[in-house]
């Protein structure tokens, strides 16, 4: 049996009526077309499934190493059917997606849905003025709500959040939710396909037909349905640094912590069979070493570190994002107060309500 390293990936690329070409000008991507919407980085999803594209392992599927090598690959995470349990992505919205909804824990199982969809986003590069939707802008009760979308006039009450690069936003699932144009940005997000949507800003494609609507699923999904929703624009992170690097958490949620490092010199980390990490490299022309063999890590590139490995070093000048899915709460906590953060301030990073 193969001893694993960190696995990088064929992307795995989607068309979409929205997309753009900012993957070949930011990242130098190969990609299919000037309408390329999506990057699937990691995938082991009836929608995609990744293929190693590096190593002795070069062709094997995720899903037959995750079936092969078990807890030497994901650790100490259980999963339905032996699915790797996230899908990293990154999204070139150079027009606006739809307004939409996914199904969040307990109304998957509603709906009869295997998996629930939160997921996270940072957001790489931004136009000027170039927003995103997060839920609604007033208090209106279901009955309107479902008027005014049938009346095309849903506009008037979304919340709109102007951003730019190094922004990110925690979305649970049943949050109302849009990407308007001008943005790129990666997605972290549980290993689900499934979106409802609520309005297309009354778009058409060539052929004049407009895409489906899933009014009556989304309303079933909907969290707080017609309530008006805080600004999530978290301008307030939790911060440890040293002279080697500066860690930023973004996210930390039942179903996965996200942190965003800017690196001067290198940070360690030992996976020690506990879990598996997800790595993306944001900027800079960074190196893995793991188990004292050196991998090149370029920016816009995606590694999985298998649980097995018992020593890794990124070194280097630039940013990363890094992912893994906490044990529970009180892991975190201790985590935090090993960096001497203190620990009541894990409350205020996003996510975290939902444990």
């Amino acid at each position: 049996m193969n001893k694993l390293y960190p696995f990088k990936f064929k992307a795995i690329y989607k068309e979409k009526i929205w997309g753009g070409n900012k993957l070949k000008k930011k990242f130098r991507r190969n990609i299919p077309s000037s309408k390329t919407g999506e990057s699937w980085e990691i995938t082991d999803n009836e929608s995609g499934i990744s293929i190693v594209k590096n190593g002795k392992l070069s062709g094997r599927s995720i899903n037959e190493l995750i079936k092969i090598y078990g807890k030497k690959l994901l650790g100490n995470i259980t999963t339905q059917k032996n699915n790797f349990p996230l899908l990293i992505k990154f999204i070139d919205a150079s027009q606006k997606l739809s307004v939409q909804v996914h199904p969040s824990e307990k109304n998957a199982k509603k709906l009869n849905k295997k998996n629930a969809k939160t997921e996270m986003w940072y957001v790489l590069s931004a136009k000027n003025n170039a927003k995103i939707v997060y839920g609604l802008n007033s208090n209106i009760d279901n009955k309107k709500l479902k008027r005014v979308i049938k009346n095309g006039t849903l506009n008037s009450y979304l919340n709109e959040v102007e951003v730019q690069a190094g922004d990110s936003f925690f979305i649970p699932g049943g949050t109302i939710h849009a990407i308007k144009g001008g943005i790129l940005l990666a997605e972290i997000q549980q290993n689900s396909d499934t979106t409802y949507r609520l309005y297309d800003w009354d778009r058409h494609d060539k052929k004049g037909n407009s895409r489906t609507l899933h009014i009556n699923k989304a309303f079933k999904t909907i969290n707080d349905t017609g309530k008006k929703t805080r600004n999530h624009k978290f301008k307030k992170n939790i911060i440890y640094k040293n002279n080697n690097y500066q860690q930023k958490f973004l996210t930390i949620s039942p179903y996965f912590t996200v942190e965003h490092f800017s690196l001067k010199k290198y940070f360690n980390f030992k996976p020690n069979y506990q879990r598996f990490y997800v790595i993306i490299n944001l900027s800079g022309n960074l190196k893995i070493s793991a188990d004292n063999k050196i991998y090149k890590f370029q920016p816009g590139e995606t590694i999985l570190i298998p649980a097995s490995i018992n020593n890794v070093k990124i070194t280097g000048k630039g940013e990363f994002l890094r992912t893994y899915i906490p044990e529970d709460l009180q892991e975190m906590k201790l985590y935090l107060h090993k960096l001497g953060i203190n620990t009541d301030k894990i409350y205020e990073i996003p996510g975290v309500d939902l444990f």
